[in-house]
């Protein structure tokens, strides 16, 4: 079991991503981001060993040098023009891959520019990031905005979180609202 949080909004990327990127970045979220030989930035789907022995499982599951977390669940929408989340539940540390997405592959001075990797020739390295995203921590209800401005993420509280007040996927009946008096129940008992 793990903690879940949702995502409301998009960043914007201008210019629009160009087919070279897009591409990278639709194969960098698709591919866990475990330990690699060939680096922290290599999306082919063999990269990291996914033996039986102790070390490929240990490798499968070694986080890859400065990343978050195993996923990445931003991706760029079907025009290239704004990052948002994949809507896959347990994303841990959406703050920080939007901020590893900005400085690695989108700004003018990005990491991935200097690596010297193939896979980036075709990039821009030129992309202007602002926007908005709400999200919600559903183990504690926290509320809170990620806010890009320049390519800075800026993460603001509106609701701290509340750790008795758990997150419930809804109310089965009546019988759950244990506030309500018995009017509602006759009103709902009719229908």
């Amino acid at each position: 079991m793990g903690v879940n949080t949702e995502y409301l909004g998009h960043i914007e990327i201008e210019p629009p991503l160009n087919k070279v990127e897009y591409d990278y970045l639709i194969a960098f979220a698709r591919s866990r981001r475990s330990y690699r030989r060939a680096g922290p930035y290599a999306v082919t789907p063999q990269d990291p060993d996914t033996g039986n022995s102790s070390r490929a499982v240990d490798r499968y599951n070694q986080i890859a040098d400065g990343q978050p977390s195993l996923w990445c669940q931003w991706k760029p929408c079907l025009h290239g023009c704004c990052l948002g989340w994949d809507g896959q539940e347990k994303f841990y540390g959406g703050e920080a891959w939007l901020q590893y997405l900005i400085d690695h592959f989108l700004r003018r001075d990005a990491h991935a520019k200097r690596s010297g990797k193939p896979q980036f020739a075709g990039f821009t390295f030129d992309h202007e990031t602002n926007g908005v995203v709400v999200g919600e921590q559903q183990d504690s209800r926290e509320l809170f905005v990620l806010r890009v401005t320049d390519g800075q993420v800026v993460r603001e509280v509106l609701r701290r979180g509340d750790p008795t007040c758990p997150w419930e996927p809804g109310y089965v009946g009546l019988e759950d609202r244990p506030w309500l008096g018995d009017e509602p129940r006759r009103r709902w008992d009719a229908d």
